[in-house]
């Protein structure tokens, strides 16, 4: 069994203190690759893409 690697949400600028999930990219129990595009996170500024580190499996979303 491999490894759960939580995931955590990037800070994009100093002022950053909070942003949300616009939409989840990816779904439970699906495979995806190393620069693969997870999530798009909204801030008060920008939406921005976060990307895949690793190659992996979702095994579960726990938050929305």
């Amino acid at each position: 069994m491999s490894r759960i690697r939580a995931f955590t949400m990037p800070k994009w600028g100093i002022e950053m203190t909070e942003g949300t999930i616009a939409e989840w990219m990816v779904k439970e129990g699906e495979t995806f690759k190393r620069g693969q595009t997870l999530c798009l996170i909204e801030t008060a500024k920008i939406t921005n893409e976060v990307e895949a580190e690793y190659e992996a499996t979702v095994r579960r979303i726990i938050v929305d």
